[in-house]
């Protein structure tokens, strides 16, 4: 069960910084101030979101994707 909550987490989390990223992209002037802290409010989201799995399954189960990811 707290699985799927953290699946549906992640993954309404994507789609929603990914529509921010696309939005400013294609319809804002990125070279405003407000705009600037929203793309890296974004980024900074999006980078977070993309490891909130692996630091979940670290302190869930432990390190299990080997050595060779470790260094």
């Amino acid at each position: 069960m707290m699985m799927r909550v953290q699946a549906m987490m992640v993954l309404l989390n994507l789609i929603g910084n990914i529509l921010v990223l696309v939005t400013l992209a294609y319809y804002e002037n990125v070279k405003s101030l407000t705009n600037i802290f929203i793309l890296n409010l974004a980024v900074s989201d999006l980078l977070f979101t993309v490891g909130l799995p692996f630091w979940a399954c670290y302190y869930i189960w432990g390190w299990t994707l080997g050595d060779a990811a470790w260094r």
